[in-house]
């Protein structure tokens, strides 16, 4: 399985680390002894959170929202005629649309679903039913190409075209040859990462509880931004230095607690995945598993989510820090200084990527052996790193898997929506409000379905990964995949 050489992982083994050996007492996720990790940022993560409070109600006593939900009443009074015909005018097209946007939106839904059920039976023949779409509209186009530089062999334009789409052709198949088992391998994950899925349906309903916080943090800064905003000014019409500090403060603690509530999220799918791939015997599972890791996760583990939070908070606010002084020198700065805050912009936007998928890695090592975020970290990208082709395969291929299925979902529900529209002889101006919701409430179902089947995917291909190093199949050591999985990796 390793992409690298025997010889090549011993010489290096100091920057990727060593196999992981067999541990006779391992039993999984469930029976491991865990205590509490990373405390000190559990710690400074609390009393961060109590200053935030404080900096809350200290905007609520200072501030005066009043102010500024009778400027938004004043200017609707003023604008009032306007707006009421606005609104008669589009109410009842919106009225109209409403049903056919739930309805179509639901079918989305169910089609997400499906989609993902069927991933468990289907997932190499749509990887290669995309390959070869891709293969066959790159030789169409090759072709339109030709036939047109025949016409006029003139055009060196149609003849650089047509050696892209030749070039790209002979690439996709090239690469697809070269890593046609590692795609097996990742389909196979696939399958038995919507298996895992299916096993736990209840989970299926945590990107309404993930939103659900995002909405309350949301609620809160915002509502502590506005009555910053509202603080009486000096005498000499400045506003306090402590409200900028308070202002920064309050867009960190929106970042870290919003990615705090996702990584929570993602510990408890991770170890609720976990727990179904090293249970040897899967009508063995735990039936209270979720609810189990639930408690798990806040009792041990709000330390370890806080840290890696914390990381990609940083990254995002310097991202975001860098953004806004670059606005607010458009135009006054010289094209050198220009360059380099497009350089650091996109420096710490590709070091927010990185961050993401390493945190996520880290959670699920952290759910599965109950370290602390670093050594998490550390075995997560050791585990990747020794298996590095196998990761960038497995992550294409889900990206697009996914894609696939949001473009088949949306697309049938938007033309349900539009027949539908045309058969109910719908006003022209109600049909774009049902398609504009249908179109936003499907990417947003199907985004939420498919990030659980993306922690899903990442979970059972680490263990999958740790499973192939710690075992040897023998009655002693024996592997926790399944038969098709060992049969391929063993060839």
């Amino acid at each position: 399985m390793y992409f690298f050489s025997t010889d090549f992982v011993t010489v290096f083994s100091p920057f990727i680390g060593e196999k992981i050996k067999y541990d006779p007492l391992w039993r999984g996720p469930m029976d491991i002894q865990r205590s509490k990790t990373d405390s000190p940022l559990r710690i400074s993560f609390g009393i961060f959170l109590g200053f935030w409070f404080l900096i809350g109600l200290y905007s609520y006593s200072a501030g005066n929202m009043n102010k500024i939900l009778h400027e938004v009443e004043r200017d609707v009074h003023n604008s009032r005629n306007e707006w009421e015909q606005s609104v008669h005018s589009n109410v009842a097209p919106l009225l109209a649309a409403r049903f056919i946007a739930v309805k179509f939106t639901a079918l989305s839904a169910v089609l997400s679903l499906s989609y993902i059920i069927l991933l468990r039976w289907f997932a190499k023949h749509i990887v290669y039913t995309a390959v070869f779409s891709v293969c066959t509209m790159l030789l169409m186009a090759a072709l339109a190409c030709l036939i047109g530089y025949a016409e006029d062999n003139t055009r060196t334009d149609i003849f650089g075209l047509l050696m892209f789409f030749v070039i790209t052709f002979l690439v996709v198949i090239i690469f697809f040859l070269i890593l046609r088992k590692k795609i097996v391998i990742a389909c196979e994950v696939i399958k038995e990462s919507s298996k895992a899925l299916m096993f736990f349906p209840s989970l299926l309903f945590f990107p309404i509880i993930q939103f659900l916080m995002y909405l309350g943090v949301v609620t809160f800064a915002g509502s502590v931004c506005f009555s910053l905003l509202t603080v009486p000014s000096l005498p000499n019409g400045q506003t306090p230095a402590h409200i900028y500090v308070f202002h920064l403060i309050n867009i960190f603690g929106f970042l870290w607690l919003g990615g705090f509530f996702r990584a929570f999220i993602q510990m408890i799918l991770s170890g609720s995945y976990a727990t179904w791939y090293w249970t040897l015997h899967k009508k063995y599972v735990p039936n209270n598993t979720v609810i189990r890791f639930i408690g798990t996760t806040a009792r041990y583990h709000v330390g370890t989510l806080a840290f890696g939070s914390l990381i990609l908070a940083t990254c995002q606010a310097l991202r975001i820090f860098l953004k806004f002084l670059r606005k607010r020198l458009e135009g006054s700065c010289n094209p050198l200084f220009c360059c380099c805050f497009n350089w650091y912009q996109y420096f710490f936007a590709n070091l927010e990527r990185f961050v993401t998928f390493l945190n996520r890695n880290a959670y699920v090592m952290s759910a599965v052996h109950g370290t602390e975020f670093i050594q998490s970290a550390k075995n997560a990208f050791n585990l990747l790193m020794r298996n590095i082709v196998s990761v960038v395969v497995i992550n294409r291929v889900t990206a697009m898997i996914f894609f696939l299925g949001q473009c088949l979902a949306i697309g049938i529900s938007l033309a349900g929506t539009a027949a539908q529209c045309k058969s109910e002889g719908l006003q022209d101006d109600a049909v774009p409000y049902a398609i504009g919701m249908v179109f936003l409430g499907s990417i947003l179902i199907s985004e939420a379905l498919f990030m659980v089947l993306g922690v899903a995917i990442d979970t059972i291909f680490l263990c999958v990964m740790e499973d192939y190093e710690r075992n040897d199949g023998s009655d002693e050591k024996p592997y926790y995949m399944t038969l098709k999985l060992k049969t391929l990796l063993l060839q």
